[in-house]
């Protein structure tokens, strides 16, 4: 079964939920936010939301000032739009810094995570090469088994044919025996006999 797949609204929703709690949108945080997606893909997606965030949103006057139109009210708005501009640039400025120093830290936490996948799948193939190995062992083994089965039984059956021969043998011996002793026999007779005569 297919995994689901992080779209870039999920990602978004995610980021924008992380920074209303106050905290800093990364991709672990959003990884462990939706509870599923790869670095890359969350890479992404993030990078496209950190760059709507850095893009500049520009204060709209008030329609009631803009209404009167008094040369002092403008000058009064000009003056704070330039006050909030220097702030906003040295808060973007210190958020810049910040946000850099996050990018490197990440950058370096990504590529550990990439190193430690790297390792981890090296490793896996390693096991499976070893699973592989000793199933073929086993077979070996197994068959190494069988081969000793059938060799023992033909050890055992050349042992009863030899015994079988052995035995064959010494009766032939015996019967030899008897005969070359009756053979002896009937020669001391006629010696016997010649000497008589």
């Amino acid at each position: 079964m297919a995994k689901p797949l992080v779209t870039e609204a999920m990602v978004f929703t995610a980021a924008t939920e992380l920074q209303a709690q106050g905290r800093t949108p990364s991709i672990l945080q959003v990884q462990a936010h939706l509870g599923m997606g790869s670095f890359t893909t969350i890479k992404r997606y993030l990078d496209s939301w950190h760059a709507q965030q850095a893009e500049p949103v520009l204060a709209e006057a008030p329609p009631a000032l803009a209404e009167e139109g008094t040369r002092f009210v403008r000058t009064l708005w000009a003056t704070a739009q330039t006050l909030a501009s220097e702030q906003v640039a040295q808060v973007q400025a210190a958020a810049a810094q910040q946000v850099a120093a996050a990018l490197t830290a990440q950058a370096e936490a990504e590529a550990a995570v990439v190193r430690l996948e790297t390792e981890g799948e090296a490793r896996e193939q390693a096991l499976d090469e070893h699973r592989r190995e000793a199933a073929r062992l086993g077979r070996l083994l197994l068959e190494a088994q069988a081969q000793a089965e059938v060799a023992a039984q033909q050890v055992a059956a050349a042992r009863a044919e030899l015994a079988r021969q052995e035995e064959h043998g010494r009766r032939e011996v015996a019967q030899l025996a008897e005969a070359v002793t009756a053979l002896q026999a009937q020669v001391t007779a006629l010696v016997a006999q010649g000497k008589g005569a």
